[in-house]
């Protein structure tokens, strides 16, 4: 397998430099269906990982100093799998999606920092792949995969009420990335066009609306900066893979036109 490298960039795409490389070959990113998560101060970066080991790989949440790219391993238990994490607005803990044995589901677990202290936030038969969070923390917005996947809102306090926003009978919306944005705007994955687009709504579930119609069929992976004006998300478009940028508040009846590719 590839060495696996983390490279930052600023906003517009430029200052491209790689922060810090896995070169050991028994160490690796988790790198689909996964996303990073910057602390809210900008100065640290967590990502899931694995390690290959003679029992089998080991999961691990990887924490990365933007200064100098040292790392540092987060004290987790035992989980055969992890798939995505997002920091808390105090920076106190990181939620994950983590598989605690093997043929289990993912379950959404809280784990703080820098103690790792585990706790699990939901616990049941269903599968969560993919979370955000709104800026204060209060509300996580998550796939929820069962019969159908659909994407669901609840308050952290109270994961058990938690609210259907796509009723879809054949799309996996949010499969492939889902972002809450700072002006409480979700932004979502859904194949039920025919492609994978980027999609909008409301916090509610309503106005729904296609982001990415017609601009080739894989975009995935949204992030949305903390600023809400950009959406910054993965597309196939120009036939590879690469990270492009739209407006996210301006973005209204043709936001195909303000689309426009990042970094190399």
């Amino acid at each position: 397998m590839r060495d696996h490298t983390l490279v930052i960039a600023d906003a517009e795409g430029k200052g491209e430099r790689d922060l810090m490389a896995l070169t050991s070959g028994t160490e690796h990113f988790v790198i689909w269906g996964s996303q990073l998560s910057w602390s809210h101060d900008g100065t640290r970066i967590v990502v899931c990982a694995w390690r290959d080991e003679p029992a089998g790989a080991r999961p691990e949440l990887m924490e990365v100093s933007v200064s100098d790219g040292a790392r540092r391993i987060l004290s987790t238990p035992a989980w055969t799998f992890i798939e995505d994490v997002a920091w808390l607005a105090d920076d106190s803990s990181v939620l994950v999606t983590a598989r605690d044995k093997q043929g289990e589901s993912f379950q959404v677990w809280r784990v703080t920092y820098p103690g790792g202290e585990t706790t699990r936030v939901t616990n049941d038969s269903n599968s969560y792949e993919g979370l955000s969070l709104t800026t204060d923390s209060r509300t996580l917005v998550v796939q929820q995969a069962f019969s159908r996947q659909n994407i669901w809102l609840a308050s952290l306090s109270d994961i058990r009420n938690a609210k259907q926003l796509t009723t879809s009978t054949i799309a996996a919306d949010g499969y492939l990335g889902i972002a809450f944005a700072p002006d409480d705007k979700i932004i979502f994955t859904s194949p039920r066009n025919g492609n994978v687009d980027l999609w909008r709504m409301n916090a509610d579930g309503t106005n729904q609306e296609p982001l990415t119609a017609n601009a080739g069929n894989l975009n995935r992976r949204p992030i949305v900066t903390p600023d809400a004006r950009h959406i910054v998300f993965i597309s196939s478009r120009t036939g590879t893979a690469h990270i492009w940028r739209t407006g996210h508040r301006r973005a209204k009846r043709n936001p195909i036109d303000r689309q426009r590719k990042v970094g190399r």
